[in-house]
């Protein structure tokens, strides 16, 4: 669903979840989880920081892990914050609206090796 004003602000992502995460309480604003989706395009891999509110995050928590096909409908925010060092520094993410699983439940390998390789490449971590 998209609210006017925001229809050039738009993204659509299909990839691999890249690191462990943890689903997190916050006190009175519900439910979040940050984790990176591996996308692949044109022999290269990127990593990008994808943020899940509430109910979806929920379900992620229990649903999906490391590894685990989803797409992703959601639209860009910057970040802003200052470093323990004074410096400040920006950051750009997906916030999700949406949610897809795409890994089967039932499937042996949970992403294949030429994944596996590249984001233990990369060492992404939480």
């Amino acid at each position: 669903m998209t609210r006017k004003g925001d229809e050039m602000n738009s993204v659509e992502l299909i990839g691999y979840i890249a690191n462990d995460f943890e689903v997190k309480e916050l006190k009175n604003e519900g439910h979040v989880l940050s984790l990176n989706v591996a996308v692949h395009h044109y022999q290269q891999t990127s990593f990008i920081p994808v943020v899940v509110w509430n109910r979806i995050a929920v379900n992620m928590g229990k649903y999906c892990q490391k590894g685990d096909k989803i797409g992703i409908v959601g639209y860009l925010k910057q970040d802003f914050y200052t470093s323990k060092d004074g410096k400040k520094h920006s950051r750009i993410v997906v916030v999700a609206i949406s949610v897809e699983f795409l890994t089967p439940r039932d499937a042996d390998d949970v992403f294949d090796e030429e994944w596996e390789e590249c984001i233990e490449e990369k060492n992404i971590e939480e």
